[in-house]
């Protein structure tokens, strides 16, 4: 697993390309080992539109349950399937997310 942040389009060896909304945007990836196959890329962004929004992915930890990703946002945050979104209560806010394997 990776994680960081993007501006403007992200893509990654072999997974479609995401794109972002804010200034900065989250982006979670799993990789192979050998690092040249990804089996998926995931954006997370400002589903607003706020081009001053700034997300990131600050760690992941991978358990053998799943995948925990942890970093943080400021405006809004969507949490992958637009049905949840975040909304700061401040600068920068925290969000902890588990992704399915």
């Amino acid at each position: 697993m990776l994680g960081g942040d993007f501006t403007g389009r992200a893509s990654l060896l072999d997974a479609a390309p995401v794109t972002g909304t804010g200034a900065s945007n989250a982006y979670v990836a799993k990789v192979d080992v050998a690092l040249t196959r990804a089996a998926w890329l995931k954006a997370f962004t400002d589903p607003t539109g706020d081009p001053t929004a700034d997300q990131g992915v600050d760690g992941v930890a991978v358990d053998s349950a799943g995948n925990t990703v942890v970093g943080h946002f400021t405006g809004s945050l969507d949490c992958g399937d637009g049905t949840k979104t975040l909304v700061s209560q401040g600068m920068h806010d925290v969000f902890v997310a588990k992704l399915a394997p």
